[in-house]
């Protein structure tokens, strides 16, 4: 079996960081691996018992190990988990589920219209097809897109329509608005009208009224009151914390400043 590299234990580290990250605590070190001699995972609880640091050994090891440590790390601490690898066979989602994995992400990312305008490194279908893999291992599926890309009206509509036509409906739908970053092909796409964010919101719960529509990259540039328009519209869950894989976050404390002035109230082990 092939063991894990950095760059990519970095990139499902990040996710399983925020679980930790979302009660207030330091990330975990997860490149610094125990000290201890013949010991691949410890696990540090927070104070008064909450939240807490899980870090494990990468080096010669399978990566299926280093994922699955992380995972029981993370659950012994008391949260969901979540990650987001790319393609899965039947054999690897498989795995994750034996983990005790709790959700899987794996966007669609706009429509399979305009899909081939963003990405050329896998088709449409490919992503149907791991979406199928992850629900048929019985995972939660968390599977949304990002907004803002160049895509048109009828393209937003599009996506929607695919992920509430799916043959179940995502227990997490994140719906992303780009946040650009100089030099990549992307920047100085024109801005997305943000009330068509907000209409987005309003659809994706109309047509999945059981899902978390969540508010995810790109809080920063909207606002606060866009984000209250936002949860006005159906939107019932953030990502939280102060980074979100490469970009920024609005911090926790303005988050929750937020949350107050809206008399909106954190549901309790939520993922």
């Amino acid at each position: 079996m092939k063991s894990a590299g950095t760059s990519t234990f970095t990139a499902a580290a990040r996710v399983l960081a925020m679980r930790v990250s979302d009660v207030g605590l330091a990330v975990p070190g997860f490149r610094s691996p125990p000290r201890i001699v013949g010991v691949d995972r410890t696990v540090r609880r927070g104070r008064d018992g909450v939240g807490g640091v899980v870090a494990v050994r990468i080096a010669d090891r399978p990566f299926t190990a280093v994922i699955g440590d992380m995972i029981e790390g993370v659950k012994s601490l008391g949260m969901e988990t979540c990650v987001t690898l790319g393609m899965l066979s039947d054999g690897q989602a498989r795995t994750l589920k034996d983990a005790g994995l709790d959700y899987y992400n794996h966007n669609l990312d706009t429509s399979e219209t305009y899909y081939s305008e963003i990405i050329t490194t896998r088709t449409y279908q490919d992503r149907l097809d791991t979406l199928d893999r992850v629900r048929q291992a019985g995972l939660n599926v968390c599977c949304g897109g990002i907004l803002g890309m160049g895509e048109s009206d009828d393209d937003r509509a599009s996506l929607l329509v695919q992920l509430a036509n799916l043959p179940q409906h995502p227990e997490s739908v994140p719906i992303n608005n780009l946040v650009q970053v100089e030099g990549t092909p992307l920047h100085g796409t024109a801005s997305l009208d943000l009330l068509e964010f907000v209409r987005t919101i309003a659809v994706a719960r109309i047509t999945m009224p059981k899902a978390r529509v969540r508010l995810s990259a790109g809080r920063q540039e909207l606002g606060e009151a866009i984000q209250a328009l936002c949860f006005m519209a159906g939107a019932n869950s953030i990502f939280y914390g102060d980074k979100l894989l490469t970009t920024g976050n609005p911090e926790a404390e303005r988050d929750r400043a937020l949350m107050q002035k809206l008399g909106l109230h954190a549901m309790r082990g939520a993922c």
